[in-house]
């Protein structure tokens, strides 16, 4: 017994139940769990496919920031560094290179 799905976007999900020849053909009480299986497995795709558009819409504004000609510091909702553009980067090298000669202890 196998069962194909499709989403939305085009995203094909192939399943196969297999199960040896000597138990027979499925009876009915296992073709409704492999039914109700189904369902599941769809919300499964539907999940990976909207994780997928999720990953590909923060690639996107990654390099939308690293275009930008501005330091951009993108700070999680710990105040952990989620992103820092190459232009905050560059600076804080600089920055960090000109410290360290001059005061040591001041940059980390």
């Amino acid at each position: 017994m196998g069962i194909n799905l499709i989403d939305s976007r085009s995203n094909h999900l192939n399943s196969t139940f297999i199960r040896s020849a000597k138990d027979g053909y499925y009876k009915n009480s296992e073709i409704n769990i492999f039914q109700s299986l189904s369902r599941y497995l769809m919300k499964a795709v539907e999940l990976n496919s909207y994780m997928d558009g999720l990953k590909e819409r923060l690639s996107t504004n990654d390099l939308i920031l690293d275009a930008l000609n501005l330091g951009v510091i993108v700070l999680g909702h710990t105040g952990g560094i989620e992103h820092m553009n190459i232009y905050a980067r560059n600076l804080i090298d600089q920055d960090k290179a000109f410290l360290s000669n001059k005061w040591p202890r001041l940059w980390l």
